[in-house]
């Protein structure tokens, strides 16, 4: 649906709240477009308006904790998810999200736990071992990051933030082979990507295979000629190829 129909939608919904305020689904379905238009503060109170009405719906709180995290309201999107899990302690979407708004407060230890009870629930949820992953690699537990990232690539091998978050947690390990080869995947699944295509760079370069490296900071560039990091990168593997 394009932001006109969700404009139209908004439209619609105010005719049918006029006529029947008391609708908590409307309310809520309210606050879905609104979020797909960017009102994000106007999504959060037509959520709101649907949990005053009816304040047992984990759904509707999920919904408000995804527009809150969305806004950088991170620590009232936990309290949001928490609403959720009191009412269905069984949410692996709930804990997954809950611990992806800790990650965003740079509590990784606490999203761990998050993400390990979404998985406990829903052990074929590549997005919860992905998240997983993030959060202990950014505690610098890279062999645990890349088992979760593997147990998510194993789950849908076609995700490519995956496979470059594998190359990543391969790269601070010192594997730069292996992480190029998860780029390699990575490039496969979405070749349109310039971050990729500099990591890769990167990777090659640290292998001293420059030329493909500069190949592949070309790529980068291609895509987004403002890459100046990639720019840089491709003057001192030049350098170092002489």
């Amino acid at each position: 649906m394009n932001l006109g129909r969700y404009s139209e939608a908004v439209d619609s919904f105010d005719h049918a709240i006029a006529c029947n305020p008391d609708d908590a689904g409307i309310w809520s379905t309210r606050g879905a477009a609104l979020d797909r238009l960017g009102k994000y503060p106007e999504a959060v109170a037509s959520y709101y308006q649907a949990i005053t009405i009816s304040p047992n719906n984990a759904d509707v709180w999920i919904s408000r904790g995804d527009t809150l995290d969305r806004i950088g309201r991170y620590l009232d999107a936990v309290a949001s998810y928490d609403k959720a899990i009191v009412i269905n302690p069984d949410s692996a979407d709930a804990w997954n999200k809950r611990g992806v708004a800790l990650h965003h407060l740079g509590w990784y230890s606490e999203a761990i736990i998050a993400h390990d009870k979404a998985i406990s629930l829903n052990p074929d949820s590549a997005e919860a071992w992905n998240n997983r992953g993030y959060a202990l690699g950014n505690l610098g537990k890279y062999a645990d990051a890349l088992d979760s990232f593997g147990k998510a690539i194993a789950i849908n091998p076609d995700d490519a933030r995956a496979w470059y978050a594998r190359g990543f947690v391969s790269y601070s390990m010192g594997q730069y082979s292996d992480g190029v080869d998860s780029f390699d995947k990575a490039i496969s699944l979405d070749p349109d990507d310039a971050n990729t295509w500099y990591a890769r760079g990167f990777g090659l370069f640290k292998m001293g295979e420059f030329t493909d490296a500069i190949t592949s900071y070309d790529k980068a560039i291609a895509i987004n000629p403002d890459f100046t990091e990639a720019k840089e990168n491709r003057e001192i593997a030049l350098q170092r190829k002489k």
